[in-house]
C-alpha cells in the first residue's frame, strides 16, 4: 500500500510539471515557427537531453533558472577604444546561477522558424577575447550586461535601410510601444515637460537570442524581439529615453 501512494504522488507531481509547461515552452525537435516578428515578445525553447524520475521533475519545477531582459541601451566599449555598441541587460530571476549564458542577433531572413534561424556575421566585442569566452555565468538574484552589435554594423549590417544622413540611432527599447509614447502629446498639452516633445521616431527590431545552461544540465533557449530608436538628426525638443525612463534632449550615437 505504501509503494502505490509513493507511487501514485510520484505520478501526480510529473503531471503537475508538465501542465505547469505546456503553454510555455516547446519541446520535442526543439522548434518554433516564427510568427509576428514584429509585435516584439518572446519564444522560449526548453530541450531535454534525458528522461527523468518524478522526482528530479519536482526539483527542477520547483527551482526553474529564469533570464529576464530589463534594459536595452548604447553603451561606450572602454574595451573596443570607446565605440558604441548596442547591449542587453539580463536578470537571473532565480535563487541559482544561469550557466553559459551566450547572447546572439539573429537574422530573420535566414529562416523560417526560430530555431534555424543563424546568427549575423559580426565582429565581437574585445571584451569576450579578454575574458577568453563568450559563455558568462549570471549569479542568482544578479544582473549582467551583454554588447550585442557596434553602432557600426547595426547600420551596414542590421538595419542597412535606414537613412543616416537625416535619422540616428539613440536608444533602444523591449517593446514595440512605451507607454510614454502614447501619452507625450498629451502630457505635454497638460503641461507635465517644459519643452516640446519630438514625435518623428522609427523604430526597427533585432531579434536577440539567449541560450543558458542550468546546474540541472537543461539547455534554454529564448528569442527575443527587441528595438532600435532611430530620430530625426533636426529634433529640438525632449524625446523619451525608454532605457533612462524620462525625456531628454536628443543626442545621436555616434560609431
Amino acid at each position: 500500500m505504501v509503494n502505490k501512494y509513493k507511487l501514485l504522488v510520484g505520478l501526480m507531481v510529473l503531471m503537475v510539471f508538465s501542465n505547469a509547461n505546456a503553454n510555455q515552452s516547446t519541446y520535442g525537435d526543439c522548434s518554433s515557427n516564427i510568427e509576428g516578428l514584429q509585435q516584439g515578445g518572446t519564444v522560449n525553447i526548453n530541450c531535454y537531453f534525458n528522461k527523468r524520475s518524478p522526482q528530479d521533475a519536482y526539483l527542477i519545477a520547483t527551482h526553474p533558472t529564469s533570464l529576464e531582459a530589463v534594459r536595452l541601451q548604447f553603451v561606450k566599449m572602454f574595451e573596443d577604444k570607446g565605440s558604441s555598441y548596442l547591449a542587453i541587460e539580463f536578470k537571473n530571476l532565480s535563487e541559482i546561477p544561469a550557466r553559459d549564458v551566450t547572447v546572439d542577433v539573429m537574422n530573420p531572413l535566414s529562416a523560417g522558424a526560430y530555431a534555424k534561424l543563424k546568427p549575423y556575421n559580426l565582429k565581437q566585442s574585445r571584451i569576450y577575447s579578454m575574458l577568453g569566452t563568450r559563455k558568462w555565468t549570471i549569479p542568482r538574484n544578479a544582473s549582467t550586461e551583454f554588447p550585442l552589435v557596434s553602432v557600426e554594423q547595426l547600420l551596414s549590417k542590421i538595419h542597412p535601410e535606414i537613412d543616416v544622413v537625416n535619422y540616428c540611432a539613440f536608444d533602444g527599447s523591449l517593446t514595440i510601444q512605451e507607454i510614454s509614447d502614447e501619452n507625450s502629446l498629451q502630457g505635454n498639452q497638460l503641461g507635465f515637460n517644459s519643452e516640446p516633445v519630438y514625435q518623428d521616431v522609427k523604430r526597427y527590431p533585432v531579434i536577440v537570442k539567449v541560450r543558458y545552461k542550468t546546474i540541472f544540465d537543461e539547455v534554454i533557449t529564448k528569442y527575443l524581439t527587441v528595438f532600435v530608436l532611430y530620430a530625426g538628426r533636426t529634433s529640438n525638443g525632449d524625446i523619451w529615453y525608454p532605457s533612462k525612463k524620462r525625456f531628454l534632449p536628443l543626442q545621436c550615437i555616434k560609431f
